[in-house]
C-alpha cells in the first residue's frame, strides 16, 4: 500500500512537471525528456496509469518480456517477405555462400 501510494506520488510529480514544463517555450520533439508543445495536457490512459503504478523491478520484468517475446514472433514470422523483390528473399549465393543479395562476391 505504501509501494503504491508512492508511486503514485512520483507519477503526480512527473504529470505536474510535466504539466508545467508544457509552458516552456523551447521544445525538441525528437528528446523524450521534453513534452511536444501542446495547448493542452497529456491524459494517460488508464493502462498506462496501472502500468506506472507497477514496482520498478516488474515493470523492467515485462519491458524484457516484451522484447523477448516480440523477437521470437519475429523469427517465426521470417518466411513472409518484406516484398516481391528478390533482394527481399532469404537465400545465398552458390559461388559463394554469401547470404545478403547484394554482398560482394569472395570466392
Amino acid at each position: 500500500q505504501q509501494l503504491k501510494q508512492q508511486n503514485q506520488q512520483q507519477q503526480q510529480q512527473q504529470v505536474s512537471s510535466f504539466n508545467s514544463s508544457n509552458n516552456s517555450s523551447s521544445y525538441n520533439n525528437n528528446n523524450n525528456k521534453q513534452p511536444p508543445r501542446h495547448k493542452g495536457k497529456w491524459i494517460l490512459d488508464a493502462d498506462s496509469k496501472d502500468f506506472l503504478e507497477y514496482p520498478a523491478e516488474l515493470k523492467e520484468n515485462l519491458r524484457q518480456e516484451k522484447r523477448k517475446r516480440l523477437a521470437e514472433v519475429q523469427q517465426q514470422m521470417k518466411f513472409i517477405l518484406e516484398s516481391d523483390d528478390i533482394q527481399d528473399t532469404h537465400g545465398h549465393w552458390d559461388c559463394c555462400r554469401q547470404s545478403q543479395y547484394h554482398s560482394e562476391c569472395i570466392s
